[in-house]
């Protein structure tokens, strides 16, 4: 509790975020990183950044609905590559038949932390030095595949710190680079576009990592669940988005608090 408290209350407010993406960068081996209120907020911010505007990004058929969201909201079209059932991964053979003259960016999702065949994907868009690879990491922080972490390749790699992830910020995301240029240019769009939360989303989160840091704890956990099982007082934490509807986040445009950027740094 008393190190809970360090983390609200504690810390350089100007410099915690500042601090978090040079860990993070640290941390992946690369050059740079940037912090968002989640990942997907950065997702949005590279598409920007890059100028792509109805173009064509490949994912797999099988993630998490937000990335496609984003990508729909962008102004783009997600095209999807059917999955193998044995690592819930890209079918990389199937990659080559869904490449198109309007594909900018493949998605390479390591789901649940198992790690792609990075290897055959780079063969596989050896001849499409215009496409660029998007190391979708957030459900795999340190995975590996032969022998190298999945964040060391591509052009950039995106991280997920919400509820349920390696390490979790409650809320929150990043991108790690290397190349200058496109950190800048990805930086420019976030400094531009981005404004500082406003009170009432501090407040929120303080209320979330509390309940968060004593709701996952061995003696509330099960009354969680119950709560979960057998009311609708938890939906608006666990229901966050429709079928038939693009959502992005009431915050997808907030800085990340810095309070939350220490909780990263803890």
């Amino acid at each position: 509790t008393l190190d809970l408290l360090s983390v609200i209350c504690g810390g350089d407010e100007q410099n915690s975020v500042l601090q978090f993406e040079d860990d993070l960068a640290r941390y992946a081996g690369r050059r740079f990183a940037l912090a968002f209120p989640m990942a997907r907020s950065g997702l949005n911010a590279l598409i920007g950044a890059m100028g792509w505007r109805d173009r064509e990004i490949i994912m797999p058929a099988y993630t998490c609905a937000v990335v496609a969201n984003v990508i729909i909201a962008s102004g783009n079209r997600p095209v999807f590559v059917d999955i193998d059932t044995d690592t819930f991964n890209m079918q990389v053979d199937r990659l080559e038949a869904a490449l198109s003259p309007d594909t900018v960016a493949i998605i390479a999702t390591h789901m649940y932390g198992f790690p792609m065949n990075l290897k055959e994907l780079s063969v596989a868009v050896e001849n499409r030095g215009d496409v660029m690879i998007i190391q979708d990491c957030a459900l795999a922080l340190g995975a590996t595949s032969a022998g190298v972490p999945v964040h060391a390749h591509g052009a950039v790699a995106l991280f997920s710190f919400s509820l349920g992830k390696q390490i979790s910020t409650v809320e929150g995301g990043a991108l790690v680079f290397d190349d200058q240029k496109l950190y800048r240019s990805v930086k420019r769009m976030r400094d531009n576009s981005f404004v500082a939360p406003p009170l009432r989303r501090y407040l929120l989160q303080y209320a979330l990592l509390v309940a968060a840091h004593f709701g996952l704890t061995p003696p509330l956990y099960p009354f969680v669940m119950a709560l979960k099982h057998h009311t609708r007082l938890l939906n608006i934490i666990t229901d966050y988005y429709r079928e038939d509807e693009i959502i992005t986040a009431s915050n997808f445009y907030e800085h990340l608090p810095p309070f939350l950027a220490r909780l990263g740094i803890r």
